[in-house]
């Protein structure tokens, strides 16, 4: 496959050229340029945006040498592409008629489309035809130009409808029109439309477009090789008799004079072109220092932090990490291996507390408990409780349906007992039903609260509550809340989740939104706090359910950003306030969100977020100190150091060189506190970044799992895995550690007492 798009770009002080049949999106890179376009003198400065249309002949200009990026379309592909012909025209300076966030929408996709471009992944042409079309879209959508109808109206427009009737005709002029086609389109009377069209426009509609065609027709004609008869039939003259008819109403010399003797731009300056091809290497990361600062995203430079602490003073903070939550999906699913490999393994290297599935009440419906379902449930089941895992089931049903869980729950009691069942977990869905099921949703609640616990009054319940701080949705949780306070059935529990995508219309507004996304779980922990206190004098559970720490709607990079350090610090800023987090056990469950936090990619190929709870499993149980991005704790004679680096940017930017080096961070760490004597430590070093731990992410970027055979999936599982390093040293009261951290790292040190004194 073709692109339809391709990037050049240059480095000049004087450069002439004409672009013929493409349109071209020029962003200026550095410096202050001028622009000569259709006799007129354009200033740029960098960041800029200037559209070239087909035919258009333009200069530049520069004192110094500066660079600029072409991002050239080609129209005859598009054609092809769509199907039809495209001959819309855009207005050029768009820098200096467009609102900030539009032109910051532009340059992130120019940005998306040369990343493709620089890493040509496996089917990059693909991607990039559909980031150009959607630009060419978007350019439509904001950027048409009507400067053609201003030309040609010789009336007043009074009538929105007639103002349409124009863009149409302005983006259609190459096709066969009639008026009686838009009449019916527009529904209004043929004799009607004719009439307000003449009276407003000035022209007949057939005059006004014949004036269309001929003015695009001669502004091609002196810029393009092909014949006149080849132009003027591709703007929409079915011959050319019709096409002099209306030429000669204006120009007294032929056609073939006119293009004679109009020379091009780049033919009429004497002045040698001054610039230079660069090649994409060369420029990227140039282009990606300045897209990023000019979207408002915040770059840490490159800094030292020095800190001195005191182990020998610091106390106990009261934090204590939040229990874990594997999410699995549904319930009556075929065990297969790979699952049960995947969580022994999660057990024995992490250690879980609750797994969380969803039950539906269709699937449920036989009373035969030897019924195929019903065995294949009871042996999930059977599984997770050898786990020593307490089961959390999400119940996924519509009214009337409690009949079958109440059920369900009777045999469960017979199967394993009611001790077993005391820690389980029900979690009612009110998020998925109708609001006009809302009030027959609440009896079914109150039925089956009522139920479970006279058979086992330990069984907790609970419900989901908000997603987001939505109005809506605080409205209908306060609503359900109240109803169930009403009838002595609250909850022992509630969920909530915290989906950063839906703060896609903050992303225009609020230039400090990536610094937000991480702040947003704990927004809205404290709305739902809020609410309960305004509800209940109980304090129930909370359990943080679906969450992210990033918002993309690029389906490219989503799920590829390396962000160990911004969920660490999630995971650490929460824990003192809710009292489970969920994670998803893998990417290939299904209702697994593109940016959903999984331990496993695919079989036991794992993410790194696996990495980071095992990680975070040495930070010992007493903690003594938790400040922004460093944690100290103890563990008996044991000290753990945690320290890292999380950083806020879109995903988007995560791709060259510049990014990774201005978000590093050099730190110097004295800890104070060790015995007096000297004494030799072990110190073991564990690293989480992008190289270790995180590299498979560049492998697989814009890749297809089902393309790695069984070796190559053996040999990633085998070398995905952090850094571990060990040394003895020599301590005396103190000791200083020196690291840097590249972007979203994390590291962890555990110093441990030997035996050894040295005099």
């Amino acid at each position: 496959m073709k692109t339809i798009s391709t990037l050049e770009f240059f480095n000049f002080k004087r450069r002439r050229l004409a672009i013929s049949n493409n349109y071209a999106i020029i962003l200026v890179i550095t410096g202050s340029i001028e622009i000569e376009h259709n006799n007129t003198i354009y200033h740029l400065s960098e960041d800029d945006i200037f559209v070239l249309n087909p035919y258009d002949e333009t200069a530049f200009f520069s004192l110094e040498y500066n660079i600029v990026l072409m991002l050239i379309i080609d129209r005859n592909k598009i054609e092809e592409m769509v199907e039809e012909s495209w001959a819309l025209k855009y207005i050029s300076d768009i820098s200096s008629v467009s609102e900030e966030r539009r032109l910051i929408h532009i340059r992130k996709e120019i940005l998306n489309i040369i990343r493709a471009f620089y890493e040509k992944r496996n089917y990059y042409e693909m991607y990039v035809n559909q980031i150009t079309l959607g630009l060419i879209n978007y350019l439509s959508d904001k950027f048409a130009d009507d400067s053609v109808s201003k030309d040609i109206i010789q009336g007043k427009i009074e009538d929105k409808r007639i103002t349409d009737i124009l863009n149409y005709i302005n983006k259609n002029y190459f096709k066969d029109l009639s008026l009686n086609d838009i009449s019916k389109e527009h529904y209004i009377s043929l004799p009607h439309l004719s009439r307000i069209f003449k009276k407003q426009v000035g022209l007949t509609f057939t005059d006004y477009l014949n004036e269309v065609r001929l003015k695009n027709i001669m502004t091609e004609l002196p810029r393009s090789d092909e014949s006149i008869l080849k132009i003027v039939l591709s703007h929409g003259f079915s011959n050319l008799k019709s096409f002099y008819n209306v030429y000669n109403k204006h120009y007294d010399t032929p056609p073939s004079a006119y293009r004679q003797n109009s020379t091009p731009l780049h033919k009429k300056s004497t002045e040698e072109n001054d610039f230079q091809i660069l090649a994409i290497d060369k420029a990227i990361n140039q282009l990606s220092k300045k897209l990023v600062l000019s979207t408002g995203q915040i770059i840490n430079p490159q800094t030292t932090k020095y800190l001195s602490l005191n182990i020998g003073t610091s106390r106990n903070s009261g934090l204590s990490i939040a229990k874990k939550i594997i999410k699995a999906g549904y319930g009556n699913i075929q065990i297969t291996s790979t699952i049960k490999e995947e969580i022994e393994e999660l057990n024995e290297r992490i250690g879980f507390d609750y797994i969380l599935f969803a039950l539906n009440a269709e699937k449920l419906e036989s009373p035969n408990l030897k019924s195929k379902r019903k065995l294949d449930l009871f042996l999930w089941l059977d599984f997770v409780l050898a786990q020593r895992l307490i089961p959390i089931f999400r119940l996924e049903f519509k009214p009337k349906e409690s009949r079958n869980f109440i059920n369900f729950f009777i045999e469960c009691s017979n199967r394993y007992g009611n001790r077993q069942m005391e820690n389980w977990h029900i979690l009612f869905e009110f998020a998925s039903s109708k609001d006009n099921e809302t009030d027959c949703m609440l009896n079914e609640y109150f039925i089956m609260y009522k139920r479970l616990k006279f058979l086992n009054p330990y069984i907790k319940l609970g419900i989901d509550s908000i997603s987001s701080l939505n109005e809506g949705g605080t409205r209908i949780f306060s609503y359900i809340y109240n109803n169930l306070v009403r009838l002595c059935c609250e909850p022992d529990f509630v969920t909530y989740s915290a989906i950063y995508s839906e703060m896609n219309d903050i992303r225009e507004k609020d230039e400090n939104f990536y610094q937000e996304i991480n702040r947003y779980p704990k927004k809205v922990l404290e709305r739902l706090n809020f609410l309960l206190r305004s509800l209940t004098e109980k304090e129930p559970e909370i359990f943080l359910d679906e969450w992210n720490t990033l918002s993309s709607s690029n389906e490219v990079v989503a799920g590829t950003f390396y962000r160990t350090a911004l969920i660490t610090k999630s995971i650490l800023d929460l824990s003192d306030k809710v009292s489970a987090i969920s994670f998803w056990l893998s990417a290939g469950i299904e209702n697994v969100g593109k940016d959903s936090l999984c331990l496993y990619l695919y079989g036991l190929l794992k993410k790194p977020v696996f990495f980071l709870l095992e990680l975070i499993n040495k930070i010992g149980d007493e903690i003594l100190l938790y400040d922004n991005d460093i944690l100290l704790s103890k563990n008996n004679d044991e000290y753990q150091l945690l320290l890292m680096n999380p950083c806020y940017i879109d995903p988007s930017y995560s791709i060259d060189k510049y990014i990774i080096d201005n978000n590093r961070i050099s730190l110097s760490i004295v800890l104070r506190g060790f015995e007096k004597e000297n004494r030799e430590y072990a110190i073991k070093k564990y690293t989480l970044d992008k190289d270790h731990g995180g590299i498979y992410n560049e492998q697989l970027k814009l890749g297809s799992i089902e393309e790695f055979d069984n070796e190559f999936q053996s040999y990633l599982e085998r070398i995905v895995t952090p850094k571990i390093e060990i040394i003895k040293e020599e301590i005396n009261y103190e000791f200083t550690v020196n690291t840097n951290l590249t972007i979203n790292a994390i590291e962890i040190y555990n110093f441990k007492k030997l035996n050894t004194i040295f005099m």
